[in-house]
């Protein structure tokens, strides 16, 4: 999953707004009840610089916190401890029941410090338990891009498969290099076909950008659209609708891709790139095209370890 780390900043005419018009029902945190604490927040994100789409990870977060502490018995915001913290950032995911990824504990910790960071500057008077709390770092795994020929064959696969909403447009809308976060935030209306373009967000971490939609895409999108005339602020991926991050694992094993340990489903991503990055060798105009604001970082989106390969030649 993404990490969505909203800044925890906010300018001094903002500070002053979001204190004149959002006004704790009390200020004393032994008082004032979690659910209130998360009212307060969704109040004070129209005085945020933050995306739509970060607002919406930080609103479902506030809500899990707030539903996991209820179901603890804790109501009030003094009452949420340092061991509770922890509890929640290592209690297991509620649709699979297992573990949370390294991810999924960094998410968890931001959403809370975003929480009492809200409330500190509404002059509420609460510690973050969150502080100096660790959870493990995100691993980096190796992996690499897919190859010419394999997009080829998970092409013709998609074709195959999904009957009311094909396989074909999750894959069309992954060949965008676009995140799966990013992706599951797509309208309708994000696609300029006549242009052969779509708008990708961006999130917190990431640059919103358009990306040029090659051949393939336009033709698979244009047809669905025709044909489909879907409405253009429905959500590309709406519910019912098979996401990329679900539908590429299915793609790869009836393409007999799923021997291989280090194809991953970012591995249609990095083939964006890579193949950027073999038609005009610079990493700087990857990182535009995958939005990222590192070179490292775009090396390591393509699967590029460059210190690896200088160090061998």
């Amino acid at each position: 999953m993404a990490i969505h780390k909203a800044p925890l900043r906010i300018s001094s005419e903002k500070a002053e707004q979001l204190r004149r018009f959002v006004t704790p029902p009390t200020r004393d945190p032994a008082i004032l009840t979690l659910a209130q604490g998360e009212d307060l927040c969704i109040q004070a994100l129209p005085y945020l610089d933050w995306t739509e789409h970060s607002e919406r990870k930080m609103r479902e977060g506030w809500g899990r916190i707030v539903s996991y502490s209820e179901a603890r018995g804790i109501t009030v915001v003094a009452r949420f401890t340092r061991q509770l913290a922890m509890e929640w950032f290592e209690a297991p995911t509620p649709r699979t029941g297992k573990p949370p990824t390294s991810p999924t504990m960094q998410h968890r910790r931001w959403t809370l410090r975003a929480y009492f960071w809200i409330l500190r500057q509404l002059n509420v008077n609460c510690e973050d338990p969150s502080l100096d709390l660790d959870v493990p770092a995100r691993e980096r795994a190796i992996f690499r891009p897919l190859t010419d020929d394999e997009v080829d064959l998970c092409r013709a696969v998609s074709l195959t498969a999904g009957r009311h909403a094909p396989w074909s447009i999750a894959w069309a809308m992954a060949e965008t290099g676009g995140t799966h976060s990013e992706l599951d935030a797509l309208t309708w209306s994000d696609l300029d076909l006549q242009a052969g373009l779509v708008h990708l967000p961006g999130t917190l971490l990431i640059e919103g950008r358009d990306v040029l939609l090659n051949d393939w895409q336009t033709q698979i999108l244009t047809s669905y659209v025709q044909k489909a005339m879907p409405d253009p602020a429905e959500l590309i991926f709406a519910p019912g609708h098979p996401r990329t991050r679900h539908v590429i694992p299915r793609i790869f094993g009836r393409a007999g891709l799923t021997g291989d340990p280090l194809l991953r489903t970012f591995a249609v991503r990095a083939w964006v790139g890579n193949k950027a990055f073999r038609s005009h060798g610079r990493i700087d105009l990857v990182a535009k095209l995958l939005g990222l604001h590192s070179l490292d970082a775009a090396a390591q989106a393509i699967g590029w370890y460059w210190l690896k390969d200088s160090a061998s030649s």
